[in-house]
């Protein structure tokens, strides 16, 4: 089976109090367009959490989706860091070349 390039897309937060992550996934999509549309859910999904400059950073982000498919599609790294009150969170999307595609889908805390 040839395996084509994907998108290696990955989640983490982190209390900047205690250095601890407390929230990690990653899996593996197939367009760029599934890879922003992935970040573009969980920022929405977030959203009502956020507040102040946290807020308006979201919000802008969602209101801008070419940035990050730009970014992919150039083949670089699009990532998203918002900072809530002690918690860092942080999406990011990146090419994986077809060769080390494994499909992985990581839900650490199920």
């Amino acid at each position: 089976m040839l395996r084509v390039p994907g998108f290696l897309c990955e989640f983490s937060v982190e209390c900047r109090d205690t250095g601890e992550r407390v929230n990690e996934a990653a899996l593996e999509v197939d367009s760029v367009e599934a890879a922003v549309r992935w970040i573009r859910i969980a920022v929405g999904t977030a959203l009502p959490g956020f507040e102040g400059e946290t807020l308006r950073v979201a919000r802008a982000f969602l209101a801008d989706g070419r940035t990050p498919e730009r970014e992919l599609r150039e083949k670089r790294l699009t990532t998203l860091t918002l900072v809530q009150g002690s918690l860092t969170m942080v999406w990011l999307a990146s090419p994986i070349p077809a060769g080390e595609r494994q499909r992985i889908c990581v839900w650490p805390w199920a």
